[in-house]
């Protein structure tokens, strides 16, 4: 035997363990068909091998022969079975096998493709790996890469082509092929794990470490979106698999998501769908690349990172898929150039496509479709959760459900993350707990009638066409503390059945720049899903006039407020600027809103009023007790009257007393100290 294939041989001095094959199913053969190729070829040529180099006498290869030749014959068997069950089946390589998308992805040379294919015939089947181990210079159950030269290079070029693959092959720099280490290169062995060699077999990747994400879509009203010219470049791109990033931002991941998945649908592409972070790393990337070229998909990255501008290093991700769909709640800087780069803008639904939409989602509802779209200006995405979270709760009743009721299920079902500095109060109070003059109360209730009918007048009868800032209710509550600013918010709140939202704007307002408008943004999403009442109570704390620009600070904090007016005006609900000092608000947003309620003191009858709601009727009071008299001499707010009823309430439950005109008395003197205001002393008789 010839002394460099003695040594290649390593016979094995003891039999080798079996290993079970990895292919618990049968794959299909349209994927099958490609690798069976390869694989066929380099048996022939294994075999051949053998058969000149070695004698009959070596039982073990002798063994291995055997096996080959055995192998081979169920390959044959294997065809003929496939062509009587499928007639029309094509054996060849085709362009929707795993392989033949790993060669096109990766533009694998031939070499390449065989040092793929050796490499993994040790988990096709168990002889393989028993002849490998015999054919081992360390008795390994691989092929060498000193055995596949014997096998395909038959001349020097070859060899030399050889060489340079196994030092600069893409396949070692993305991990799908791997070598033993601590040996000279063509000793040392060919490894393809089990997982890559069942992904190249099946189509079905495990290259992801980091799984993909399984998201429902919904597509309902975006064709009008799909259609604008931007888009229709993106599709472009994706058909035609042009280098190129898509960049789709909002506050909202999920509404991102759901229109780069209405892209990928329109162009017939699968889509994997991954979160990334900041810690992402460049062997995750690599995974990724292995998993979108095996299966032929369209990354989508979800982004969600916590700074305000990120620079994004894509790194080997775009060496093999030419098309990146990133989804961002932030601006993202991409540091790889020479590509082409789109940001889609993600527009809000037109009064058109948000009835569709709900008629297609609510077909017994398609009559009162028309509020629904006002009542709920959703991104389909999230329409849709609310109507499978809906469904899934109601489906077993037999309960006839009305518009209202529906109204009130889907303002519970946001599925948002209450942002920080945000307090969500849930409005108990009604219009009887309101005491105001009846004009306010008019005001109030105009506020509420314009937002019920908005789509009525701006919709159906297309007042205010086009017009920014059309919808939704703006309204300025301004008075001195305690004269029912706040209770007046908490009552339309409860009108209108939502959520009252009350914006804590010491946590929204940061000294770092940018930040102020993201937390804005993330405030004003919040809403948006919810429909619920904005109230930025003390508002000329950031809604205040803007100031001659004299350094940095005055341009940012000027540049604060004009993104607080386009928030305000996109804004379809009802928000509300609660302040103290009215000619505080800038005379920007004062043009910008619908109706400005002044907050005055309460007179005498209103302070009466006032004593008698907040003291209730169960209220153990004593015959001495005369409200008409607390309204006539102490001149306080709303507020401040609350505070006194409930301090006089806990002082005669101390002493175990009835309520006492002095206990009220006394709790009105600390009222006028907490404010500085002079207490007139009154005899309670």
């Amino acid at each position: 035997m010839n002394d460099s294939l003695h040594y290649l041989a390593g016979v094995a001095k003891q039999p080798v363990p079996l290993f079970d094959s990895v292919l618990g199913t049968e794959p299909s053969a349209e994927c099958r068909g490609p690798v069976l190729e390869q694989v066929v070829f380099l048996t022939n040529n294994l075999i051949q091998l053998l058969e000149v180099n070695f004698s009959k006498d070596d039982t073990y290869i002798q063994s291995g022969v055997d096996f080959l030749h055995s192998y081979l014959q169920s390959i044959d068997d294997y065809k003929k079975s496939v062509q009587q069950a499928h007639s029309n089946a094509s054996e060849t390589t085709s362009a929707q096998s795993a392989l033949s998308r790993l060669v096109l992805g990766l533009n694998l040379s031939q070499l390449e493709i065989q040092l793929l294919v050796l490499g993994g015939m040790a988990q096709e089947h168990e002889g393989f790996a028993n002849l490998f181990c015999s054919l081992h210079p360390r008795q390994q159950p691989y092929p060498t890469a000193a055995l596949l030269a014997k096998l395909v290079c038959t001349d020097q070029p070859l060899r030399e082509s050889l060489c340079n693959c196994l030092n600069e092959s893409v396949l070692f720099d993305l991990g799908i092929v791997e070598m033993s280490d601590q040996a000279p290169i063509f000793t040392q062995s060919i490894m393809v794990n089990a997982n890559t060699w069942y992904a190249i077999n099946t189509g079905k990747s495990c290259f992801l470490q980091t799984p993909a994400l399984n998201i429902q879509s919904c597509f309902l009203g975006l064709s009008k979106w799909l259609q604008t010219a931007i888009v229709e470049d993106a599709k472009r791109c994706i058909s035609n698999s042009l280098e190129s990033h898509i960049m789709i931002q909002d506050m909202d991941n999920l509404v991102s998501l759901n229109r780069a998945l209405a892209l990928l649908e329109e162009t017939k592409r699968k889509s994997v769908v991954v979160q990334l972070n900041d810690q992402f790393s460049q062997q995750e990337y690599k995974q990724l690349a292995c998993h979108c070229v095996l299966s032929a998909a369209v990354p989508i990255l979800l982004y969600d990172s916590q700074r305000s501008t990120t620079a994004l290093h894509l790194g080997v991700l775009n060496q093999f898929c030419p098309c990146v769909i990133i989804c961002a709640t932030s601006n993202i800087n991409i540091i790889e150039s020479g590509c082409i780069k789109l940001d889609l803008p993600v527009q809000r639904l037109e009064h058109n496509e948000l009835l569709l939409m709900w008629q297609t989602l609510l077909p017994e509802f398609a009559s009162d479709a028309g509020q629904l779209a006002s009542w709920f200006p959703l991104d389909p995405y999230h329409a849709m959760q609310r109507v499978k979270s809906w469904r899934s709760l109601h489906q077993s009743t037999q309960k006839k459900h009305s518009l209202s009721d529906i109204s009130h299920a889907f303002k519970q079902y946001s599925g948002a993350l209450l942002p920080q500095g945000i307090k969500r109060v849930t409005p108990r109070l009604g219009w009887s707990d309101l005491v105001l003059p009846e004009t306010k109360l008019q005001q109030l209730r105009e506020a509420i009638g314009r937002l019920k009918l908005q789509y009525k007048v701006l919709d159906e009868w297309q007042f205010l066409q086009n017009r920014r800032g059309a919808k939704g209710v703006r309204m300025l509550f301004s008075g001195v503390p305690g004269t029912g600013k706040t209770l007046s918010a908490e009552v339309l709140a409860n009108e209108l059945q939502v959520d009252l939202l009350v914006v804590d704007l010491a946590a929204v307002v940061s000294k770092w720049i940018g930040e102020t408008e993201k937390n804005l943004a993330k405030v004003f999403s919040f809403a948006e899903q919810s429909q619920a009442v904005l109230l930025f109570d003390e508002a000329d704390a950031i809604f205040g006039r803007r100031t001659e620009v004299t350094d940095s600070h005055d341009r940012y904090a000027n540049l604060e407020t004009a993104y607080l007016l386009t928030r305000l005006e996109a804004y379809d609900g009802m928000t509300i600027l609660a302040t103290n000092f009215r000619n505080n608000i800038d005379v920007a947003f004062i043009r910008r809103l619908d109706f400005i309620v002044d907050f005055r003191e309460p007179n005498v009858t209103d302070r009466e009023h006032l004593w008698r709601c907040h003291v209730p009727q169960t209220a153990p009071l004593n015959a001495d007790v005369n409200f008409t008299q607390l309204a006539s001499l102490f001149p306080l707010v709303g507020g401040e009257i609350r505070n006194a009823a409930v301090a006089a309430a806990f002082s005669a439950a101390q002493q175990q007393q009835d309520i006492q005109q002095e206990h009220f008395i006394m709790a009105v003197r600390k009222e006028f100290e907490k404010t500085g205001k002079a207490f007139r002393e009154v005899n309670p008789s």
